[in-house]
This record gives structure tokens, sequence and C-alpha cells, in this order.
């Protein structure tokens, strides 16, 4: 029996609410608790066998968390096979290593006293020797995950679907078709720039489709291309290439994308990699510092009654060693807060 399941790392000891739009305008509002792992079962609900297609919304703790099974075709589905989550389960894992050693050796120290009816007194060469040297090195990168549209956009191009991007690697899974168009439009930050637009997923009977790119918020361009940034086909032999092929990395200012699908219905997914990665390395070294410093005191002589006095010497040896100490620290952090999977 067809079900899908939803599971969460972060989200087990709370709970959610869930409402369930069908495509053909059907809702489902379920307003008891909901803990996860969690299975949908289209029958509890009195809906048929394979109604598993639908927007799936969940309420936890005041954020939303939507998903979309949209291409869900009964046993002979090409969805994705039963075993697989989605998004894919992923972590990342940092390893920090830092290791101190201080070593401190006090030298000998050696006092002698004399005192006789001669006293002759020399003192030469003082030499003094300082080297510092500070290296700072500063390296920040950032990159991360994040759904941020999954459905069907605006089909009016002086109101697109407004995306907020998230630095790292934005997500969007969108339909189009036949005969329609889709506008979204964003802003790119101070400082911040979109380095590509990338295809990772196409599903459809017809087999191209077009995508257009200008500034504004709004689609002005109609089908001029000397108005656009960039335009082209793209498909099944596109999937995993960045689509702003002819165009420069997007930088600071409102953007609007228009994708056009006159054929059959279409399935896509976008990656859109927002980036603000600094990254600093600097290196300050002061090199070394040698004084030197010399004082001679000519011998004097001078005669008196003899008295010698007893001679002392004192030896002082004090060594300290601080051994090393290693710390290791591992974070595993899950990438996504929840995961969705079709169960065939």
């Amino acid at each position: 029996m067809p079900t899908v399941t939803f599971f969460s790392e972060t989200l087990f000891d709370k709970t959610c609410s869930a409402q369930i739009l069908f495509p053909g305008g059907g809702v489902v509002t379920i307003t008891q608790s909901i803990t996860f792992p969690w299975i949908f079962d289209p029958t509890e609900y009195r809906r048929g066998l394979d109604e598993l297609n639908a927007t799936y919304i969940f309420n936890c703790g005041g954020c939303d968390y939507e998903f979309s099974v949209f291409n869900y075709l009964g046993t002979s589905s090409t969805w994705g096979t039963s075993s697989n989550w989605y998004p894919p389960v992923r972590t990342t894992t940092t390893t920090s290593t830092s290791t101190t050693t201080s070593t401190t050796t006090l030298p000998p120290t050696t006092t002698t006293s004399t005192s006789t009816s001669t006293t002759t007194t020399t003192s030469t060469t003082t030499t003094i020797t300082t080297s510092t040297t500070t290296t700072l090195t500063t390296s920040t990168t950032t990159n991360s995950e994040n759904i941020i549209f999954s459905g069907k956009p605006s089909e009016n191009p002086f109101f697109p679907t407004q995306l907020v991007l998230i630095t790292g690697t934005c997500i969007v899974n969108s339909e189009v078709g036949p005969g329609t168009n889709n506008y979204f439009t964003f802003n790119v930050d101070i400082g911040q720039s979109i380095s590509s637009i990338r295809l990772l997923s196409y599903i459809s009977s017809d087999n191209i489709a077009w995508i257009g790119l200008q500034n504004g918020t709004t689609w002005t361009a109609g089908d001029n291309p000397s108005m656009m940034i960039t335009n082209q086909h793209f498909g099944d032999s596109q999937i995993g290439q960045n689509l702003l092929t002819d165009s420069y990395p997007i930088t600071f200012g409102d953007y609007t994308i228009r994708v056009q699908q006159l054929g059959a219905i279409t399935y896509y997914t976008l990656e859109i990699i927002y980036t603000n990665e600094v990254s600093t390395s600097s290196t300050t070294t002061i090199l070394p510092t040698t004084t030197t410093s010399t004082t001679t005191i000519l011998p004097t002589t001078t005669t008196s009654t003899t008295t010698i006095l007893p001679t002392t010497t004192t030896t002082t040896t004090s060594t300290t060693t601080l051994t090393p100490t290693t710390t290791t620290s591992t974070t595993t952090v899950p990438v996504f807060t929840l995961y969705m999977k079709l169960n065939v």
C-alpha cells in the first residue's frame, strides 16, 4: 500500500500539526499532535489508495516545513526508489586538534666573591638577542543548503513569486506548462553574489523548456533578448549545468526569472549558489632584533693591608617542562531538519 513517511533528527521532541493540499482542491487538516517519525496513509483520511500527489505543510513550534509529491504515478512511479529519503540525509563533521608545548630552562648561576690587597675587575661584551615572529591567518567559508520554494509559482509577470535567498545553496522545486510561464523575483544584497543557477532535475515528456533572466522586480522584457541578462533552452541534456552560461556573477540588485514551457507539463529543480564567502589570509612577521652593549672597565690596582675573605660559589639550576596537551572535538550536525520518503 503506498504511503509517505516523514522523519526528523531534530524535531523528535516537538509536536506538530499538518495540512495536506491535493491538486484537485481537496484539503486534509490534521490538528491533533503529530510526532516523528509519522506515516501518511491516504486511506485513513478517505482518499484513494494512490492519492499521494499533494503539498504537505507541517507547523512545528511556529515554523512551517513544506514538501510536495507531484509526479507519483502508482506502482510505476519514477519519483524514486522506496528506500530514498528526500532531501538526502547528510551530516557535516568538524574535528579540531590543538597542541601546546612549553619548556622553560633556567641556566646555572655562579657567584664568586674575593677580596684581596689587589683588586682587578674586567667586564666585557654583553649581547642581548630578541627574535619575535607573529603569524595571523584568518579563513572564513560559509556553506549551507536550504529549500526556499517548492510548488507552483506565479504566472503573472507583474507579480512574480518572491524568493528569499539564504547564504549557501538555495533549492527551488517547481512545475511549468503546458503553455504557461513561471515568474520568480529575488534581491542580491550588497557584498553578496549568485555564482551559478544550476539545473538539478528535469522531468517531462517535452525535452525542451526555456529560461531567461532580467534586471528589476517584474518581467518587462517580453520576448526581447536584448533586454535580458541571459536566456537559453534547457532540458535533460543540461542537468548539472550552470544556466548562467553567457553572463557574469549576479551581484547587488533586484532580478526576475522567467521559465516557459509551451509543451507538456514539466517538473524541474534549480540550485542557486548565493555566497558572501570571505577568505582572508594575512601574515605579519617581526624580524629578529639584536642589541649589543659593550662596557669595558680598565684594571685598577690598589695596595693596602692584605685581607683574604672566604670564597663562596653558588650554583642553581631550575628546569620546568609542560607536557603537550591535545584536545579533539568532533561535532556532527544534521544538514536538514525534516525528511520525506515515498513507500510504494
